[in-house]
């Protein structure tokens, strides 16, 4: 079977790849200038484990470099064949066309910011509690930390989405909760030319919020604005 990485277009047909999965040669099967970088591979032999998606990874990122526009795929896309692959592209040709004039010349980048919360503790009510009322009690306090630190999350999300916007032209923002902290991570789709003067930009806000922890990584194939069904 052929497991596919990534699409791309502008790419060489001969262009020199690194060994993917199970150390197979990794090659570029192309139809009307757009191409699908695959490896050939057994899918039941080949697992979801760390040195595996790093491989991948990998392997899209030496994709980026070769061409102007990538359309990543995620872990575990196989094809039967390369008649598939073939296929595959003539089938989502229209699709693959729009994506690519959208992310043509563009990477990703992400931003980690780790809001911490205090646990404040009110008076309870005069008089004995039942055990069901003081779960209660505490559940409605996790809720209103957790509703507290998720605001703070979204005033600097409009906060770095305004300081930087000259410079991206997509986000996305996704947030979670453990404990008293919110962990929000935003993702940024940048020109690849405006990636340094979106880090300035960031990291002068970044001044301006002590009390946040932020983690800053990229510039990557821009995964996370690439999602698409293929027929």
């Amino acid at each position: 079977m052929q497991y596919v990485y990534c699409f791309v277009k502008g790419a060489e047909d001969r262009a020199l790849f690194p060994r993917g999965l199970s150390r197979k040669r990794v090659r570029l099967v192309s139809s009307a200038g757009i191409g699908a970088v695959v490896s050939e591979g057994n899918p039941a032999t080949v697992s979801r484990e760390m040195e595996n998606v790093l491989t991948h990874q990998e392997v899209v990122n030496w994709a980026l470099e070769l061409s102007r526009s990538v359309i990543p795929c995620r872990f575990g896309v196989w094809v039967a064949d390369e008649a598939g692959v073939m296929t595959l592209l003539g089938k989502n040709t229209a699709r693959l066309e729009t994506h690519f004039a959208r992310l043509e010349g563009k990477v990703e980048v992400e931003i980690k910011a780790i809001l911490s919360g205090q646990q404040c503790k009110r008076k309870l009510p005069a008089g004995e509690l039942t055990v069901g009322e003081r779960y209660l009690l505490a559940k409605k306090e996790k809720y209103h930390g957790v509703e507290s630190l998720s605001e703070q999350g979204q005033r600097l999300y409009q906060v770095l989405n305004t300081t930087t916007s000259p410079f991206w032209t997509a986000s996305k923002a996704e947030e979670t909760s453990f404990r008293q902290k919110l962990i929000l991570r935003l993702f940024y789709l940048i020109e690849r030319e405006k990636v340094g003067f979106f880090q300035s930009a960031y990291e002068r806000t970044c001044q301006k919020v002590p009390q946040c922890k932020f983690l800053y990584s990229g510039p990557w194939p821009p995964y996370s604005f690439a999602d698409m069904t293929l027929l």
